[in-house]
């Protein structure tokens, strides 16, 4: 993704990329309105999209920033890994209670 975000910038310009991921996730979150039936769960998507990135920054940051070296990163890299399996675990739990057929096309 980072190789196509440069090329984004380069071609676009730094304003008109911004704008064109805030635009990406305000849809993002518009159509995550019609993936989940209760209100909760419009709570959780937001919280996944808006949550990683700035969390990890921070963690980034208090653990030494990028002057602290390889080991000022372990806390985010730990974080993000952490995030993913979570999410990784609440698809499996939401394709499990969904249907029972975990390998079923959809």
């Amino acid at each position: 993704m980072g190789i196509l975000n440069a090329r984004v910038i380069r071609q676009l310009g730094t304003r008109k990329s911004a704008l064109l991921g805030i635009f990406m996730l305000g849809l993002g979150e518009i159509l995550s309105g019609f993936a989940v039936k209760e209100i909760g769960g419009l709570f959780v998507t937001a919280g996944v999209v808006m949550g990683g990135s700035p969390i990890a920054g921070y963690i980034l940051d208090a653990s030494g920033g990028e002057e602290g070296g390889i080991k000022a990163y372990r806390p985010a890299i730990l974080y993000a890994g952490v995030m993913a399996l979570g999410a990784a675990v609440l698809a499996v739990g939401i394709r499990v209670k969904t249907d029972r057929r975990l390998l079923k096309r959809v």
